[in-house]
């Protein structure tokens, strides 16, 4: 899967937040439009803008998670029947963590004048990750105890990450929205308890 370059991250948030300014102004207009035109209806130019933003903010979300995958498929690849032991948290977490970790702060910084999307970025990619995660949980069969245990210190390793996602390395600690902590706990937490 090709990776979007840091100038073509920069791109799609310019896009992004063109397309949702121009959303913006269109109601505008269209309420000035209203009141010498009675009748004026722009919804459609609206919904044309705001699917410029879902689509921009997708392929934001796609190519963050693609630069996991990698991590996410070497989960299968370890033969957790052999583990006899719990160690440190699991490579493939510390690999996800240090590539969320340099791209997330530089699209809050890009999406800033548009928080709310970089909020739903955030938790669009957090949920997609968890179930790619949850998923590839399944994939590991058979497994010794100690596996398991391992597992669940990386799941609770990857749930901690992702709670604290939206503020990474930012000089404001700010609590994630409730619903983007129950959106990632709920998902985690049925790894958990397949993990147990």
């Amino acid at each position: 899967m090709l990776r979007l370059t840091p100038d073509q991250q920069f791109l799609t948030c310019c896009i992004l937040a063109t397309a949702d300014w121009c959303a913006e102004t269109t109601l505008q207009l269209q309420e000035k439009l209203a009141q010498r035109l009675p009748g004026v209806d722009l919804s459609q130019e609206m919904e044309t803008f705001y699917g410029i933003t879902n689509q921009a903010l997708a392929v934001l979300v796609q190519d963050l998670e693609g630069a996991c995958d990698a991590a996410l498929q070497a989960i299968a690849k370890v033969t957790w029947s052999a583990v006899d032991g719990v160690g440190d948290e699991s490579p493939f977490v510390g690999a996800i963590r240090s590539h969320l970790r340099g791209a997330v702060p530089r699209l809050r910084d890009l999406l800033s004048d548009r928080r709310k999307y970089f909020a739903h970025l955030c938790l669009k990619l957090a949920t997609q990750l968890s179930h790619k995660f949850v998923g590839a949980l399944f994939r590991c069969k058979p497994m010794s105890t100690h596996g398991a245990e391992q597992l669940l210190l990386d799941t609770h390793s990857l749930k901690s990450f992702l709670l604290q996602m939206p503020s990474i390395d930012s000089a404001i600690a700010a609590k994630p929205p409730t619903a983007y902590v129950n959106g990632v706990s709920a998902v985690l937490n049925k790894a958990e308890m397949i993990l147990k």
